[in-house]
């Protein structure tokens, strides 16, 4: 799946540290071609541990499988704690913030979606890729230090704020014609959150159940 461009990012520093040897160049590009899928962010950690491995294997100091076992291990935890942390909770607080900024005329607000959510995303994919070349595989104990679970659910305690806030405003903002009817689509607003809130699906479902709703009263209620 992503071996290609886990190779293409790994190649100019096996080459510096394999040199002009051509046989050993080629078996470690042959042997990093097997099957690595995590998720894009979090997998700068575990390249940077990788090359340092690289480089201790060369040395004699690592064995083979121990190179191998790593990556395995590291692509399914850190996929697990990349997705939760960015797909399923930071991308959508962002996305609606960025919404409730524009709503309230803002027009700088898909800079600051950009901003906050390219900030975060830089940062791990920066410091962890410098970090895991300094500490090898010990960069496992740096990621438990950063306990992204816990983060996740702080992250989430923002959500029925910005929500609230955001379905507030909608509600503000919508055209005269449409206020005597906005009971009617409150109503099962609040019930579709606090329905799909409870079975803990993702908040990306909240905010588009939320975005047909209020499409829906646009397209039937239109202003005169």
């Amino acid at each position: 799946m992503q071996n290609l461009g886990f190779v293409y990012a790994l190649l100019p520093a096996i080459e510096r540290i394999y040199g002009h040897d051509a046989e050993k160049l080629h078996d470690a590009c042959k042997r990093h071609l097997e099957l690595f899928n995590s998720h894009p962010y979090m997998a700068a950690p575990i390249l940077g541990a990788v090359i340092q491995m690289e480089a201790q294997r060369n040395q004699g100091l690592l064995p083979l499988e121990t190179i191998h076992d790593f990556k395995r291990g590291a692509m399914i935890a850190f996929a697990a704690m990349g997705d939760s942390l960015f797909w399923k909770t930071l991308r959508p607080l962002c996305g609606a913030l960025a919404i409730l900024m524009a709503l309230a005329g803002f027009l700088w607000a898909p800079l600051i979606f950009l901003i906050m959510y390219n900030t975060a995303h830089l940062f791990v994919r920066g410091y962890g890729l410098r970090s895991a070349r300094q500490n090898g595989i010990r960069v496992i104990e740096q990621i438990h230090k950063w306990d992204i679970p816990k983060r996740v659910a702080q992250l989430r305690h923002f959500f029925p704020v910005v929500l609230g806030a955001l379905t507030a405003k909608c509600a503000l903002v919508a055209p005269e014609r449409l206020e005597s009817t906005m009971p009617w689509f409150a109503l099962p607003l609040v019930i579709i959150v606090y329905t799909v809130i409870q079975r803990r699906c993702s908040i990306p479902i909240v905010l588009g159940s939320i975005f047909i709703l209020l499409t829906a009263a646009i397209l039937f209620f239109p202003p005169e």
